[in-house]
Order: C-alpha cells, then sequence, then structure tokens
C-alpha cells in the first residue's frame, strides 16, 4: 500500500491534463518542502504518480534521460555521478543520501536546467499539484522514523474526524517509507475488516466495500 486514490481522475487532474481549449498534457505531485526554495518551488516533482497524455514531449525526454543516465551507471548508487548529470545543481535533493535512489528526480531536474523549452512547459503548463498540504498532509503529525506511529494512528485508532478529514483534503494519499511498510506488515483483516482509520478511508475509496477487496 504505497498510494491510494480517493477521486475518480476524472475530477481533480485528468480534465485539466487532457481536455478544454489548451489541455496542460501532463500532471503530477511536488513537494515544495523539497523544492530549492524551501516550502515554495517546484523543483521536487514526485514520480509516483504521473497523469500524462500519450507522446507528451516531457515525458519522452525524461524517459530518454533516465535511460541514457544507465549507460554511465553501475547501480543506483554511482548513477548520479554519470557525465550527464555533471553540472546538474540538486542542492534540493538536500540529503545525500537520497540521491543514491531518487534517480528520476535528478533527470527531471536535468531537464528543466538545460532544456528551455521543457523548463517552461514545468513552469507554465503542467498541472503540479502540492504534495505537502494534499497527499502527504496526513504525515504532519507522526514521526515517519517510528513505523509504529504510522500503524497506530491508521490501524489502532478510530478517529473518525481524522479519517473524514483525509478523505475531503486531498484526492489521493501517499504512503512513504516506513510509513507504508508499518501498513504492509498488517493482516488483510486489519486494514479491512476492523473499526479503524485505514479502513473508513478504504470504504470511501474503493468501489466495492472493504470486506469484498480483503484479498487485493
Amino acid at each position: 500500500l504505497t498510494t491510494l486514490c480517493l477521486r475518480p481522475l476524472d475530477d481533480w487532474v485528468w480534465n485539466r491534463v487532457a481536455e478544454g481549449a489548451k489541455p496542460a498534457g501532463m500532471g503530477a505531485f511536488y513537494v515544495a518542502w523539497f523544492g530549492k526554495e524551501r516550502g515554495i518551488s517546484k523543483e521536487y516533482v514526485e514520480n509516483w504518480f504521473l497523469a500524462c497524455c500519450r507522446n507528451n514531449p516531457f515525458m519522452r525526454a525524461w524517459r530518454d534521460v533516465y535511460v541514457a543516465g544507465w549507460e554511465h551507471a553501475s547501480s543506483r548508487h554511482d548513477y548520479k555521478d554519470g557525465p550527464l548529470f555533471k553540472n546538474i545543481d540538486l542542492s534540493h535533493i538536500s540529503i545525500e543520501e537520497h540521491r543514491t535512489w531518487l534517480t528520476m528526480h535528478i533527470c527531471f531536474k536535468k531537464l528543466i536546467d538545460e532544456d528551455a523549452e521543457l523548463r517552461r512547459f514545468w513552469a507554465e503548463d503542467m498541472v503540479l499539484l502540492r504534495a505537502d498540504d494534499g497527499a502527504m498532509r496526513w504525515m504532519a503529525d507522526l514521526d515517519l522514523d517510528m513505523h509504529e506511529d504510522s500503524a497506530l494512528r491508521w490501524v489502532y485508532s478510530t478517529d473518525a474526524a481524522w479519517a473524514d478529514e483525509q478523505i475531503t483534503s486531498a484526492p489521493m494519499l501517499k504512503f512513504v517509507g516506513s510509513a507504508a511498510n508499518a501498513l504492509q506488515w498488517q493482516p488483510p483483516e486489519h486494514l479491512v475488516a476492523r473499526d479503524n482509520c485505514i479502513t473508513r478511508v478504504l470504504a470511501a475509496a474503493l468501489p466495492c466495500s472493504p470486506s469484498e477487496s480483503a484479498h487485493f
């Protein structure tokens, strides 16, 4: 369990990406907390959810530079050290360890640093959704270094008001790292059959009842 879509895509992103007089062509979440201008700028675009029209130029370029980067890398640990990324400013990925596994984020930054048209597309056209107070807002009060915090909140809490706030405040929820692991370790009945926060959210998100979806 890493991402959970709470609303039909047409209701919050696809109509902006693919429809209208001037469709955007691509939509994604970004984390402003990791922007170059902390809390404001949008360089830290995530890849755990992407809405994109077929043959979108930015998506093609992103894929191509990602593949090209592997020609000079033996693993994710030395990917960022390849010649393609020699002069790319990665200061927004402020935790050094993160640069060894955020390979697509590194490629994204290269594109908006070096290609003027792709930078314009990112800055002006792309549908960018702030994850800090949307898909990842639920983590604000938790210590994500403590696996049990996520389980206590989602599985061993019956805080209906908090669960309903998650349903109404974001179109999608993102579970990262230890927060996702804490839920993965739970038996299915803890996720779909208990009176708790995660069951309440799943009941709102799934087209059938949680009990009928127990074998996802």
